[in-house]
């Protein structure tokens, strides 16, 4: 009888750890959802997750990443370009923060939109390349960047709507354009979702450095830290799902592809580390419309255009029409 007891006094001590664990793993992949998607106020952000050390990737489970509110760090003027500062309606009654870069040279409309922890002066490489062939570009920040309120980002989900709201507005402001969508990774899904789920009408998009699913996007983030990603990034995206009210298990860009039938160029750097060249290979094969596919060696995760400055504005105007060319 007295081994019996002791086995089932070990049994329960085993259950009560093991219960313990679990609760400690929730708490801490909670606050790790809050870090991942929602912005700080202030402070040092965490170094990309490839430079981390051992004991680095130790204190990171622990305290959490550190993602400050991304702020406008220069504007069209450093490019010798004429500007407007506007307020862009967004979703559910929001003002962004945007510019508008004009031009008569074509009637199109270049809208670009920014990735996670960016704004919209880190596209102005993009932007310069736009009006120089000669479209009118508008930069809009999303909600929780730059010069937007807030500090949450949802990774496209709900960025879609700020996406729709924003094209609606285009399309009042010039009547007579035709207009162009830009997405830069979060900002290239969420031009594929505002399409495919709320029925955005553009003539054409373009989407660079995509990734093909939230649920693999994090994935990637745990293996640059060289750390498994099962469980871990499961419940870090359950846990940022409940407190964004989003599904984020459901987010993805292949799927959201299927329904897209304009024509849309899938830019990508050969050595983007954030999301694989393979992955955004999935989102341009589910494309239902005409697609075109640039790959760029020698580029990472920002400034396609800067790495192959000519193949990618050929690639670009041949969306609309080149307007280079008689």
């Amino acid at each position: 009888m007295g081994a019996i007891e002791s086995m089932r006094r070990w049994r329960c001590r085993l259950v009560v750890l093991a219960t313990v664990a679990f609760v400690l793993a929730n708490i801490l992949a909670y606050r790790h959802a809050g870090a991942f998607f929602i912005y700080t106020g202030n402070g040092v952000r965490t170094p990309p997750p490839e430079s981390l050390t051992w004991p680095d990737r130790l204190r990171l489970l622990v305290r959490g990443i550190q993602v400050p509110k991304p702020v406008s760090h220069t504007t069209p003027a450093a490019w010798m370009l004429a500007y407007e500062n506007v307020m862009v309606p967004g979703r559910d009654g929001l003002t962004l923060s945007g510019w508008v870069i004009p031009s008569a040279r074509t009637n199109i409309v270049a809208v670009v939109f920014h990735g996670y922890s960016s704004e919209k002066s880190g596209m102005l490489h993009e932007a310069a390349a736009l009006h120089d062939l000669g479209y009118t570009v508008v930069l809009v920040d999303f909600p929780g960047h730059g010069g937007s309120p807030g500090f949450q980002t949802t990774l496209g989900w709900d960025e879609a709507r700020d996406v729709a709201a924003v094209v609606e507005w285009v399309t009042t402001t010039w009547p007579e354009h035709r207009v162009l969508a830009y997405g830069h990774s979060m900002g290239g899904v969420a031009v594929l979702r505002a399409m495919a789920v709320y029925g955005t009408r553009l003539d054409a998009a373009i989407v660079e450095s995509v990734f093909d699913s939230l649920p693999e996007a994090i994935r990637e983030r745990f293996r640059l830290m060289r750390v498994p990603p099962f469980p871990g990034a499961e419940v870090l995206l359950f846990w940022g799902s409940v407190r964004l009210g989003i599904n984020g298990f459901a987010h993805d860009a292949v799927a959201y592809a299927r329904a897209v039938e304009v024509p849309t160029l899938v830019s990508h750097g050969r050595d983007d580390n954030r999301a694989p060249w393979q992955r955004a290979q999935s989102v341009y094969a589910a494309l239902a419309g005409p697609k075109h596919w640039l790959l760029v060696d020698g580029a990472g995760h920002v400034q396609v255009c800067l790495a192959a400055p000519e193949a990618w504005a050929t690639e670009v105007a041949s969306l609309l029409g080149d307007p280079r060319k008689p």
